[in-house]
């Protein structure tokens, strides 16, 4: 079934199997995933015929450790990208003031030269 989550051990795909069984002191229903490459398997028996389906999937598909890694990893993963952002606006805030520093350079340079100039023109 697609809805099943793979094996928790090898990440193999697994297969859901319905047994029917009366040969557990009276008639029961039952359901069992088991997992294709490992042969890891969980079963769930109910007298309802009608929940015991459900139940098997979602008791197999509960994974309460996994479940919070993945919520873990989608917030770093999330925070990850924010830092970037802020690290592009860094770098293109560097980028101007460095140009606006080489703009300040040359004009320093030049009022040097003009009062230098000046300066010679006074002495001579």
């Amino acid at each position: 079934m697609s809805d099943l989550k793979p094996c928790p051990f090898c990440g193999g795909d697994v297969q859901l199997y319905n047994i029917d069984d009366d040969g557990l002191g009276g008639f029961s229903y039952y359901y069992e995933v088991v997992c294709r490459h490992c042969g890891l398997s969980n079963k769930s028996i109910y007298a309802d015929r009608d929940r015991v389906e459900n139940a098997t999937i979602k008791h197999w598909n509960t994974r309460p450790i996994e479940d919070a890694l993945r919520k873990e990893i989608f917030q770093l993963k999330k925070y990850k990208l924010e830092l970037n952002a802020q690290c592009f606006h860094k770098d293109e805030t560097i980028s101007v003031l460095k140009n606006r520093i080489t703009e300040l350079e040359f004009d320093n340079r030049s009022l040097v030269e003009k009062m230098n100039q000046m300066v010679h023109i006074g002495t001579n």
